[in-house]
């Protein structure tokens, strides 16, 4: 019998693992100065090559000082005034997900923000709730971050983030069941217990609905010269499932590349369950 049972949990680990979080987009804007290098060049992310629009004199805004890959020149800034990235709704199936899905984000504001600037915006109108889609951006008072959603969210995060450093950004959203948004600064000492006391949590309200739109970030969908967000961002990541405390607490640490992707994690655990099955045989 503890035999039996023990080859069943291996086969449960394998299944449990098969359902983490994979990457669905990624933009690590490692890219050189010279590329792209003209208004409306496009940047591809590095999971599944979708395209995203530097706007007005984003594209100038690679080359600069990021959070993680290469510290000097593996960021992008935004300039507060017209800057923003957009990736068409025909290549948006990632960053509008109908079901569960993550997002997290390294932001290094720069000054005072307009109240309600853009980190991420897939809602159609410019103010008020979300009429679709959701956005996720500064409020009224300074440092705050809330996430909104046309399913009915509007989670305001009990930490702020600090000006001039580096914060990570971490949207959680279980659809059907609860939406979770952390707020984790540059220098706090994070680990898996960490992101579950500081995250701040809502339930996740009715299925979001999208319009058929781009996703914009930097600047409000609706119009690009409205609610621009100022300073840097790195490791802009989405993902297709609910990423676990022990995930945010890796990418804050070390960065989005080391989480590994479910098939790995997957035949690990196949690689332990035919490990486990010669020991059975050979002891017998």
């Amino acid at each position: 019998m503890k035999k039996k049972i023990t080859g069943i949990m291996m086969l449960a680990l394998g299944l449990a693992v098969g359902s983490q979080a994979a990457l669905t987009a990624w933009w690590d804007f490692e890219e050189t100065v010279a590329s792209p290098n003209a208004n409306g060049g496009a940047i591809n992310d590095n999971v599944a090559n979708t395209p995203a629009t530097l706007w007005n004199t984003l594209y100038q805004g690679l080359n600069v000082p990021g959070k993680f890959g290469n510290a000097s020149t593996g960021g992008i800034y935004f300039d507060g005034v017209t800057d923003n990235m957009a990736v068409l709704n025909a290549n948006g199936a990632a960053t509008q997900p109908a079901g569960n899905f993550s997002i997290a984000l390294w932001i290094k504001p720069v000054g005072a923000q307009q109240s309600f600037a853009r980190f991420v915006d897939t809602a159609s109108n410019k103010g008020g709730a979300p009429n679709d889609g959701y956005r996720l951006n500064t409020t009224a008072t300074a440092g705050q971050v809330q996430f909104a959603t046309s399913g009915g969210v509007n989670l305001t995060a009990s930490d702020t983030y600090s000006t001039n450093q580096w914060n990570l950004l971490v949207v959680r959203y279980g659809a059907g069941g609860t939406v979770s948004l952390n707020v984790l600064t540059e220098g706090d000492s994070v680990d898996a217990a960490f992101v579950s006391a500081n995250a701040t949590t809502a339930s996740a309200g009715t299925a979001i609905s999208y319009s058929g739109g781009n996703t914009k970030m930097g600047a409000s969908l609706a119009t690009s010269s409205d609610f621009e967000y100022k300073g840097y961002m790195d490791d802009l990541a989405f993902f297709d499932n609910v990423i676990s405390d022990a995930d945010v607490a890796t990418i804050f640490n070390s960065g989005v590349s080391v989480i590994p992707e479910p098939a790995t994690l997957g035949l690990v655990a196949a690689a332990g369950g035919a490990l486990l099955f010669i020991r059975r045989k050979f002891m017998v």
